[in-house]
C-alpha cells in the first residue's frame, strides 16, 4: 500500500513538472505581439513623464533618467519573455526593482508612481 502511495505521489509530482513548462512556452507570434505591447507601454510612460516635466513636477535630468530606467526595465522584459520585475512577477521588487514607471522602487531611483 505505502508503494503504490509513493508511485503515485512521484508519478503526480513528475507530471506537473512537466506540465509547467510547457504551459509557460510562447510562440513567436505571441513574443511579436507582446514586445510589441511592451512598447507601447513603454512609450505612453515615457509621455507621462515628459508631462510631468512639463508641469514642474520632475527636473529634466529626473525625466531623462525615469525614461532610461523605463527603456532598461522594457529590454529586461524583451530579452526575459517574462513582465518582469514591477509587473509583479518576479525581480527585487521593493529593494531595488524596477517598477511599472521604469523607476526604481523605494530604495533608490527616481520614480514617477511617488510625484
Amino acid at each position: 500500500m505505502k508503494k503504490k502511495l509513493l508511485t503515485g505521489i512521484i508519478a503526480a509530482t513528475l507530471m506537473v513538472a512537466f506540465a509547467i513548462p510547457a504551459f509557460a512556452a510562447i510562440s513567436d507570434s505571441q513574443k511579436k505581439e507582446i514586445n510589441n505591447l511592451l512598447e507601447q507601454i513603454a512609450s505612453l510612460r515615457k509621455q507621462v513623464v515628459e508631462k510631468y516635466v512639463e508641469a514642474g513636477k520632475l527636473t529634466k535630468e529626473q525625466g531623462e533618467q525615469i525614461k532610461k530606467n523605463i527603456d532598461q526595465a522594457t529590454k529586461y522584459q524583451k530579452e526575459n519573455d517574462l513582465l518582469g520585475p514591477g509587473f509583479g512577477c518576479g525581480g527585487p521588487g521593493m529593494m531595488g526593482g524596477y517598477n511599472m514607471m521604469g523607476g526604481y522602487n523605494m530604495m533608490g531611483g527616481y520614480n514617477a508612481n511617488t510625484i
